[in-house]
């Protein structure tokens, strides 16, 4: 059976009748309808539908993370001080104790609460996890350690610490870390002492996340 060729560069005008069964492929450059919808492959490996609103009856499947043009970003910084108390040496818990507040700012897909950053997109999204924290040890020797917590568990690889020598000794603690969140999902910071009933204070900190 014979089937009809198009070269390329030319425009098919796909509400004529003259294209039925016969055909099994077509190889153009641009497919124009009536309606101002143009697809086009002009660029390599990349198709292009242009049109502003786009309806899809029935299911569509896609593979690999899907892209979007929204901001994808939030941070969480400490604006209030506040003193730490570790129950148990060595068990991470949340920096959020005493005086401790924090404010949300540059909130896109994102969501905070009291140092909690959720993310409220739709798609499953690789994020990166930037962090600084400003701590006072309140112990004479104390080592204090930190980490990044998903969805309530701290990330043991995420790990930084600081060891202190001496009551009233400040340090800056950063940390960084990659992600992929799906929907309601969120980002904590968590740390601990070594000793139990240990204290220090959080003076300050940023933590912000991005899409990547």
């Amino acid at each position: 059976m014979m089937f009809p060729v198009i070269a390329l560069g030319q425009v098919i005008d796909l509400d004529k009748t003259y294209i039925d069964s016969t055909w099994q492929s077509i190889v153009v450059d641009s497919i124009i309808f009536e309606n101002g919808a143009t697809i086009s492959n002009k660029e390599t490996d990349t198709l292009v539908l242009i049109e502003p609103v786009v309806k899809i009856e029935g299911d569509l499947y896609a593979t690999g993370f899907i892209i979007t043009d929204e901001d994808v970003m939030g941070m969480s910084v400490v604006s209030t001080p506040g003193q730490m108390t570790i129950t148990t040496g060595g068990t991470f818990e949340k920096l959020f104790e005493g005086a401790i507040a924090y404010t949300g700012t540059h909130l896109a897909n994102f969501t905070e609460s009291n140092g909690r950053l959720t993310y409220t997109g739709a798609p499953d999204m690789m994020i990166t996890v930037q962090v600084t924290m400003n701590i006072e040890a309140d112990e004479a020797a104390q080592l204090i350690q930190l980490q990044i917590a998903l969805n309530g568990t701290p990330i043991a690889l995420s790990n930084m610490q600081a060891d202190f020598g001496a009551v009233d000794t400040d340090d800056i603690i950063p940390m960084h870390w990659l992600l992929e969140l799906s929907t309601d999902d969120y980002i904590e910071i968590y740390g601990t002492s070594d000793q139990d009933g240990d204290q220090f204070t959080v003076h300050g900190g940023v933590f912000t996340v991005e899409r990547h």
